[in-house]
């Protein structure tokens, strides 16, 4: 993974975007690592160009971060650890305490029901009643995935 160099006060406003994911969507058994909230950060800065795009289920966390966004999704910190993780999972036992490890899994744990798509959504995700419903985010995935296979 690539490098890139940031001042310490972006660290500190990137560890700040970290400590928030961390109390809302890590549980006991989680954590959320650099990657995620790169991957978090991209999809508010996405999601910020398409303003017909779903907000999500963390609306004061967007809101706390749309204005660091622009300037966080051009810098990264220190490479992982070496750790194998998907592009926006961080690896770990499923199944912790409460909602929070649920939503990190999510993806992974429901990856038969959503998939890439073509046009302007970005991905597709498949509903109990057999419809579809798109995302443009993988956050607006996790989102759909947490309403309807909680």
């Amino acid at each position: 993974m690539p490098t890139v160099e940031i001042t310490d006060d972006q660290q500190e406003r990137f560890a700040a975007i970290r400590d928030q994911l961390t109390a809302a969507h890590a549980g006991e058994y989680t954590s959320v690592q650099p990657t995620d909230v790169m991957a978090y950060l991209l999809d508010v800065a996405e999601a910020a160009d398409d303003p017909t795009a779903a907000t999500g289920d963390a609306p004061s966390a967007a809101a706390d971060t749309a204005a660091t966004a622009d300037d966080a999704a051009t810098d990264e910190t220190e490479p992982s650890d070496g750790g194998s993780e998907s592009d926006q999972e961080s690896s770990g036992p499923a199944g912790g305490v409460g909602a929070g490890p649920g939503m990190l899994n999510l993806l992974e744990d429901h990856e038969e029901k959503w998939h890439e798509a073509e046009g302007d959504a970005r991905y597709e995700v498949e509903l109990p009643d057999d419809t579809t419903e798109t995302a443009r985010t993988r956050d607006d995935v996790k989102a759909i995935l947490f309403k309807h296979y909680r």
